[in-house]
């Protein structure tokens, strides 16, 4: 079981190799949206980036409400909040030297470069 919706499942999880070991737990074809979610070999880079991290994480400042004086809001002294561009959603709340690193960049091309794989630049992928 999962907590996450049956829809988010079935378009934020990208599952390759479903030839050799089948479709997931959870898929549902009528959740697919308009692409499926299973590549019957490996998941393309490209697909990745695009479906997965076609957002940017972005600062915010952090606000709390001056319950004494019943006067609005005030900021958070030295923290801010790290948001996704696509939806708002709060990934963190850090000290304002933090500094956010695009997850495309972090996870995909330091990863590849890691495992000596080019293979974003053959599946005609941009590097972030």
């Amino acid at each position: 079981m999962s907590k996450e919706t049956e829809e988010w499942l079935n378009t934020k999880c990208l599952i390759g190799f479903t030839n050799k070991r089948g479709r997931a737990w959870h898929y549902r074809e009528s959740a697919q949206g308009v692409e499926p979610n299973h590549y019957p070999e490996g998941i393309p880079i490209a697909d990745v980036q695009r479906r997965l991290f076609s957002w940017e994480p972005l600062e915010e400042p952090i606000y709390v409400f001056n319950k004494g004086l019943n006067s609005g809001y005030r900021p958070v002294p030295n923290q801010k909040a790290i948001v996704a561009s696509d939806n708002g959603d709060v990934l963190g709340i850090f000290k304002d030297g933090y500094t956010p690193h695009r997850y495309d960049e972090w996870l995909l091309e330091n990863i590849s470069a890691i495992l000596d794989d080019d293979s974003w630049h053959r599946c005609g992928a941009v590097a972030p």
